[in-house]
């Protein structure tokens, strides 16, 4: 038998797991796949100009500075969505705390 309890608990470990892997791919995944992805098409655009025989102009090169490289990643839109992550699940562990009590960590 199986109380209430129980299928409580497999529900919220469910989708406590669930929420942190959805949002790991979210947060970098996405970003990682997209940089690689103008990687790849910077690296093709300079080969096709050196196939061409054309001087490449662009300021992209191997041997940026830190500073250069963030210069050029996407913004960072807003800290607002990360503290809502945060109350979320802060809400869902003191929610759930006495079915769950390892959701914590």
């Amino acid at each position: 038998r199986t109380s209430c309890l129980d299928e409580m608990s497999t529900q919220l470990l469910s989708l406590v797991v669930i929420m942190q892997v959805i949002g790991n791919m979210k947060e970098i995944g996405i970003p990682f796949v997209m940089a690689r992805v103008k990687m790849f098409m910077s690296a093709r655009k300079k080969k096709a100009l050196r196939k061409e025989g054309g001087e490449d102009h662009s300021e992209e090169d191997n041997g940026l500075t830190k500073y250069e490289y963030q210069s050029q990643l996407a913004p960072y839109p807003s800290t607002f969505d990360d503290y809502n992550e945060m109350a979320i699940q802060f809400g869902f562990v003191t929610l759930f705390a006495a079915a769950f009590p390892f959701a914590s960590f």
